[in-house]
């Protein structure tokens, strides 16, 4: 699979293992950047669901480098990336399930939000009846993410359910 983004935080699994990022610092081309735009949909093709082609928008491609380099790396790498002007692709090798709460939650955001506002009333609420203490207060928060949480999954399952089964191959006549 092969996608555009037009910001680094827009970067996600997917559902997929590997992402591959590619980035060029200008707008200048050369036969790195000619090759790869050429074959960068059968590239991702050829990733199946295993893994994801992203390339920022032309536009945007100076401000998702510039993210890039703005993030922690080791000094060797940090430092060839400030002063190296080649076209560079970024492999991330991650196991993306620790992002699944996040993921189905951004998926659900419209169904989380009403809950939200429905149980910052609720916590309130509690919090003026209990003692007001740190204790009482990270329950009620921890309480409102879990119980936001089951409702993004509990909406994306209902979907799912929702779907009509795909159809049974008619038999063959023998």
């Amino acid at each position: 699979m092969s996608e555009r983004v037009s910001e680094a935080f827009s970067i996600g699994p997917n559902h997929s293992r590997y992402v591959f990022l590619f980035i060029t610092w200008n707008d200048y081309l050369n036969d790195v950047v000619q090759e790869f735009d050429r074959q960068y949909d059968a590239f991702g093709y050829d990733l199946g669901i295993d893994g994801v082609a992203v390339q920022p928008y032309p536009r945007s491609m100076a401000e998702v480098a510039e993210t890039v380099i703005a993030k922690p790396w080791p000094n060797e790498i940090a430092e060839r990336l400030k002063s190296d002007q080649d076209p560079i692709l970024l492999v991330f090798d991650r196991d993306w399930k620790m992002f699944d709460p996040l993921v189905v939650c951004g998926q659900q955001s419209l169904a989380v939000f009403c809950v939200g506002v429905f149980l910052s009333f609720v916590g309130h609420f509690a919090l003026l009846l209990s003692s007001g203490s740190l204790l009482s207060q990270i329950f009620v928060s921890v309480s409102g993410i879990a119980i936001m949480t089951i409702v993004a999954y509990y909406i994306s399952w209902s979907k799912r359910q929702d779907k009509p089964l795909p159809k049974a191959a008619p038999a063959k006549a023998s």
